[in-house]
């Protein structure tokens, strides 16, 4: 910069350079293509396949390298457990590279990651009450809770982010809700 380029009190005249240089330039994703329910339906589903992929490719190679006996049994269930852990970072991962350049694409990615931790947490905490039989009858069956809380994985986020309304996950929570109250009433009457 020289002399010339210098404004009327001696500070540098930032409008000669480019604006990545200047502090200008393109800032989040003000100005992007909104999120929409059909591109936020394939981050989730492309999310959920990948983390599944992903757990399918480490059971396989913990079943082929593991011991036979039951010291291999508990280096598959090990390995489960990893591969469930990082099954949620790759499905996280994969929402995020979907959205990331999409308006409220970061809250999307964000409240998908929470929501992830919170069906981790709930499914660890059943299979723990399954476990040491403090969950009995039809609380124990832990696909049953599957129908309320998977589609919170898409219907929070995208609430959260203002594709859908507030009262589309409620609408969805009450579905399956009524689901799970059927099948508990088919199994008790028959």
């Amino acid at each position: 910069m020289t002399d010339d380029d210098r404004g009327p009190e001696g500070l540098p005249d930032l409008s000669t350079l480019p604006p990545a240089l200047r502090g200008g330039g393109w800032r989040g994703t003000v100005g992007a293509v909104p999120l929409t329910v059909g591109r936020s339906l394939a981050a989730v589903a492309s999310g959920v396949l990948a983390g599944l992929a992903t757990v399918v490719v480490v059971l396989l190679v913990a079943v082929v390298a593991a011991p036979s006996g039951w010291e291999g049994l508990g280096a598959v269930l090990l390995a489960l457990a990893g591969g469930i852990l990082v099954a949620c970072l790759v499905a996280a991962l994969v929402v995020r590279a979907f959205v990331r350049t999409r308006q409220r694409g970061s809250r999307f990615s964000g409240v998908f990651s929470a929501a992830l931790a919170v069906l981790l947490v709930a499914q660890v905490a059943l299979i723990a009450g399954a476990g040491s039989g403090l969950l009995t009858g039809p609380a124990a069956d832990l696909r049953l809770l599957d129908w309320v809380l998977v589609p919170m994985l898409w219907t929070v986020p995208a609430a959260a982010a203002g594709v859908v309304r507030a009262r589309v996950v409620a609408a969805v929570a009450g579905a399956g809700a009524l689901v799970v109250v059927a099948v508990v009433l088919l199994r008790l009457t028959t």
